[in-house]
């Protein structure tokens, strides 16, 4: 029997695989390659990819172990979770056709809780509303706050994150034309300088 852990971020499209627990990276192998440098829209299904057929993940898995006996778990979303367990069902026939058993590997999914990133870009507001500079982004630093009372799906969440980066272009860009900054003007451009950097960490951390 194989440990499969399956992690997709459908906000960086990345996807981490550890089996028996051992981390895997794109150089293992073709299985390995496709799966962790594409997102889960071309790694899960069937499809031709670069002139190759690929089956599935399913059966490219077994195929690649030489093993239908896998306990496989699955983290990530809620929708991703949702279309990951009906993916595999549908590859059965693909298993069989393979010489693989597809009634031996057993699935659990795993449901990721979004609203920790939305707390954190609430928490993360507040500060970025510290340091303005200028007037004019402080209007849609409102309307982000806003848009992050709703429903913390990976849509919603994905318009803040934009939002936010461009809420922190724009200041980046006030301190740079500030010719003669002050001392309160310069504290507050390292702050804008790293934001960016704190934005993806929120997004990262799932």
């Amino acid at each position: 029997m194989k440990n499969i852990l399956i992690r997709y971020n459908p906000f960086s499209q990345k996807t981490a695989l550890l089996i028996d627990g051992t981390s895997q990276s794109a150089e293992g192998g073709r299985f390995q390659e496709f799966v962790l440098k594409n997102p889960i829209d071309r790694w899960l299904i069937q499809g031709v990819r670069s002139y190759q057929r690929w089956d599935g993940f399913l059966p490219e898995l077994m195929e690649m172990l030489n093993e239908d006996n896998l306990e496989i778990q699955f983290e990530g979303t809620r929708d991703d979770g949702i279309r990951f367990r009906h993916a595999l069902q549908q590859q059965h026939r693909a298993a069989e056709d393979r010489g693989f058993d597809p009634e031996l590997y057993a699935l659990t999914v795993q449901e990721w809780d979004l609203s920790h990133i939305r707390n954190g870009l609430l928490a993360f507001s507040n500060q970025m509303e510290e340091n303005l500079l200028t007037g004019t982004v402080h209007k849609r630093l409102m309307l982000f706050k806003e848009v992050l009372k709703q429903e913390p799906g990976v849509e919603n969440l994905r318009h803040c994150r934009t939002m936010a980066l461009e809420i922190i272009r724009d200041c980046c860009d006030f301190c740079a034309q500030q010719e003669n900054p002050t001392p309160d003007i310069l504290m507050k451009k390292h702050f804008w300088e790293a934001a960016g950097q704190n934005i993806h960490q929120i997004f990262q951390a799932l």
